[in-house]
């Protein structure tokens, strides 16, 4: 099983120095933590990766996903679940208000946004990965 998983510190590339695409390959599978204090862990597949010479500093595609981000702060995995269970199962309540309230109008939990997600990343990359 090709799973990059969180590694000891001790014995883990070190990230300013490794770049993905020197480990990784297609059909590789790891693990991508957001906000460790919240634990927001992702599962990414490689599909395929390729040079392109008209991009310096690299480029990268989502080609798939589900549902929409969580909002920042919501409180990690359980804090979303409490948010959706009070938005899904008892919208009239307080506790819902609150959370539209806070959320803004507008959000829609299983909304996707392809494009939105690849315009991200094309701004980072533009940005160089944050690199300048």
């Amino acid at each position: 099983d090709d799973v990059l998983d969180f590694a000891d510190p001790d014995t883990a590339a070190d990230d300013r120095k490794v770049r993905l695409q020197k480990v990784l390959k297609p059909g590789s599978r790891f693990l991508y933590r957001y906000d460790f204090g919240d634990g927001w862990d992702h599962a990414i597949v490689v599909e395929k990766m390729e040079t392109i010479e008209s991009e310096p500093w690299g480029a990268a595609q989502v080609i798939d996903g589900a549902r929409a981000c969580p909002p920042e702060d919501v409180g990690g995995p359980h804090g979303y679940g409490a948010f959706l269970n009070a938005l899904c199962n008892d919208p009239n309540s307080e506790e819902a208000d609150h959370y539209r309230n806070w959320v803004g109008p507008g959000f829609d939990a299983e909304l996707f946004d392809l494009r939105a997600a690849n315009a991200t990343l094309l701004r980072m990359a533009s940005n160089r990965w944050g690199n300048r």
